[in-house]
């Protein structure tokens, strides 16, 4: 009765987190169909593995990893790994401004910009990011590192910064908060 009660509580909370998997997947594989593959392949490896979860241990962490190790596992069986282009929803078709049009022209750069960046750069921009995981929280589900996370994620967002020719993004102003809550 206990187990399931605990494995009640944990597929809830695994189908609490799906929408971020999908969106973490879906900027490592960058297509969508891939990205629905690869969160299927996640959530059937987690589901079949459930008692190996750790209690105290973040969920959301343990998913991270698994759809990474799938993620690479399946990158490293391939011959050749093709970059495609991340599927956007865009809409309208028509822009209705000049600012909407030049927005979408700077998403459609940096997208592929993320797209072509070194791999482990571009887990940890979208880790802090995108998902929003504090550096110790990457740290840990990558593995790594707190500094490397640190060094990856300046140079990830310099690369961008650089090719977008906008100001480098300051640490202070970012949208996951101050320097010390990152660390924490």
């Amino acid at each position: 009765m206990i187990k399931t009660l605990r494995e009640r509580k944990l597929k809830r909370a695994l189908t609490d987190l799906y929408p971020r998997m999908q969106r973490f997947a879906l900027r490592l594989c960058n297509d969508h169909h891939d990205a629905e593959d690869l969160v299927q392949q996640a959530y059937s490896r987690a589901l079949e593995r459930l008692e190996q979860f750790e209690e105290g241990t973040r969920l959301d962490s343990w998913m991270y990893r698994i759809v990474q190790n799938i993620y690479f596992n399946q990158r490293n069986a391939q011959a050749v790994v093709q970059r495609k282009r991340p599927y956007l929803v865009i809409e309208n078709e028509q822009p209705d401004s000049s600012q909407q049009l030049e927005s979408r022209k700077q998403l459609e750069q940096v997208l592929d910009l993320l797209a072509a960046m070194p791999e482990a750069y571009r887990l940890v921009l979208l880790m802090v990011s995108i998902e929003g995981l504090s550096y110790k929280e990457v740290a840990a589900t990558l593995g790594i590192p707190i500094g490397t996370v640190t060094s990856r994620l300046a140079r990830a967002r310099k690369t961008i910064s650089e090719q977008c020719n906008s100001p480098t993004v300051q640490p202070e102003k970012s949208a996951v908060g101050t320097r010390k809550e990152r660390f924490q």
